[in-house]
């Protein structure tokens, strides 16, 4: 299974982003997360959400208690945290601002004018 944690790559961040960081466990191979990226248009937090929900999906309430030796795991909050870290993942990728606005001093006045917004913004 090939596998690589590299934060400063996008595949990378997308592993950091969803917990899929363990070799011993990871959940994908690198060709199953870049699939992710380019079906996301490249955007790091929509394939980190995609990811989750394969992670959450894989983790289904039918198979609510996972049992492993003397011990008993129960799935189901588990599959509730990936959706609910898949929801907050997509609401950050939307909410980005699209742009930013930037006042521009074309005037001794306009100036003083963008200084005093300045202090009022700031300002507890």
């Amino acid at each position: 299974m090939a596998f690589n944690y590299d934060v400063a790559t996008d595949a990378g961040k997308v592993r950091l982003l969803c917990q899929d960081v363990i070799q011993a466990t990871a959940w994908f191979q690198d060709a199953d997360i870049q699939a992710m990226l380019d079906l996301n248009l490249g955007s790091v937090r929509l394939a980190a959400a995609q990811a989750c929900d394969g992670i959450a999906a894989r983790l289904a309430p039918s198979s609510n208690k996972t049992v492993i030796g003397d011990y008993q795991i129960d799935t189901s909050e588990v599959y509730k945290a990936f959706l609910s870290l898949a929801e907050r993942l997509r609401e950050d990728e939307y909410n980005l601002p699209a742009f930013g606005t930037v006042e521009e001093p074309l005037s001794g006045f306009n100036e003083l004018m963008i200084i005093r917004n300045w202090v009022l913004r700031t300002q507890i």
